[in-house]
This record gives C-alpha cells, sequence and structure tokens, in this order.
C-alpha cells in the first residue's frame, strides 16, 4: 500500500518533536558527567582530519579542568539500582580489598573529567557537613600500573587543593565496565541495597544520597 503525500507529511509531523525529544534526554545524560566511562578522551586527530580515532595508548598527564566543559550540576535525585553490590580494588600499598557497596559509599572518578574534579572540591570544600565517600580513581588506559595511577590521582590532588583519606584504585578493565559507565558515579546504601546515581550534581544531591543508609 503506497503512502499518500498528505499522509507522509503527517507522520513526519507527528514524529519529529519525539525525535527531538530522544536528543534532548540523549545529550542531558551526556553533558553531566564524563562517559562512557572507558578510557581517557582520545587527544589525536578527529573525523575527518585522519585515520578513525583509537583509544590512547598512554595515561595523558594530568590537567587542571576545573573551568571546562562547566555546566549546571542536575538537580534532580533519579537514582538507579546497582548493578553490582560489590566491587574489588587496590589499596596504595598493592593490597586487594572489597568494597561491600551495600554499607558504603563509593564515588568512582577520573582524573581527567571536568565533572570529577568539580565534584571533588565540592565534596571537600563542605567535608564538614556532608559525609565524604570513598574515593575510587579509575578510567585509566589499559595497563596502567598501580604507581602511574597513585601519581596520577596525587597530581590531580594536589592541583585542587583537596585530600581525602581513603583512596583506592580500580585498574581492572573488565570489572570496570560492569561497576560504571559515566564519570563521575556514586554508589550509596539505601535499605541495605546499593543505589548509583552518575554525572554532576547539585551539593544538595550529593547531601541527600550521602545521608543514606
Amino acid at each position: 500500500m503506497q503512502m499518500t503525500p498528505s499522509a507522509a507529511h503527517l507522520l513526519k509531523a507527528l514524529f519529529r518533536p519525539l525525535k527531538w525529544a530522544a536528543v534532548a534526554v540523549a545529550s542531558v545524560t551526556l553533558l553531566i558527567g564524563c562517559g562512557p566511562a572507558a578510557s581517557p578522551p582520545y587527544q589525536g586527530p578527529r573525523p575527518g582530519q585522519g585515520p578513525v580515532p583509537n583509544p590512547p595508548a598512554s595515561n595523558p598527564p594530568f590537567e587542571n579542568k576545573l573551568q571546562q566543559n562547566v555546566i549546571t550540576p542536575s538537580p534532580n535525585f533519579q537514582p538507579s539500582p546497582a548493578p553490582v553490590d560489590r566491587v574489588t580494588v587496590l589499596s596504595a600499598d598493592g593490597k586487594e580489598m572489597t568494597l561491600d557497596l551495600t554499607k558504603l559509599p563509593v564515588l568512582f572518578q577520573a582524573y581527567w573529567c571536568p565533572h570529577c574534579q568539580r565534584t571533588l572540591v565540592l565534596l571537600y570544600q563542605h567535608r564538614d557537613t556532608v559525609r565524604q565517600p570513598i574515593i575510587v580513581s579509575t578510567g585509566f588506559v589499559p595497563g596502567t600500573t598501580l604507581k602511574e595511577a597513585i601519581s596520577l590521582t596525587e597530581q590531580e590532588e594536589t592541583a585542587l587543593g583537596v585530600h581525602f583519606s581513603s583512596i583506592y584504585y580500580l585498574l581492572d578493565n573488565n570489572v570496570r565496565s560492569r561497576v560504571l559507565h559515566q564519570y563521575p558515579t556514586l554508589y550509596f546504601p539505601s535499605g541495605g541495597k546499593p543505589q548509583v546515581i552518575t554525572g554532576e550534581r547539585t551539593l544538595e544531591i550529593w547531601q541527600r544520597a550521602l545521608s543514606s543508609n
């Protein structure tokens, strides 16, 4: 059955708002955080300027990005059920530690993500009134040594003027891909189960999540 021109025009008119609504939702998701949580940003030629980009072979040097990709933090509290309830990470001395996400708030962050950097500064500035989460530094390229991960994270802390007492490292990319898909990602306990919020949020949202138990 062939569609008449007028019918085709009507269908286009009906679906156009849905199309742009989907684009808007996707844009908001991308704007409030860095993602997908796979590796540091590619720094080579962009599409149309050379070969198809590949993941970087090494971690880029630390850069203070507090003034980059500045957005209005999301004021929405819309947690999602967590995909895992435990994660194995490394301490600074190389010991494997299993964090129980049903009991502890854990913030996964990448040193190269501007949204993570601003989140760390915000939480640290209000450390007297906001419960401080365990920090897990991740987002490194495959093959990153613990020594390099520690060095980059220490550079980040020094440059941002923050200091967190509990910092761990997640270097296993397979584990990371199951745990998070955007930076920053906060796991927090709620009713005995872990919940997740992602991206850059207002102080009130962090307070609400970090006060849950």
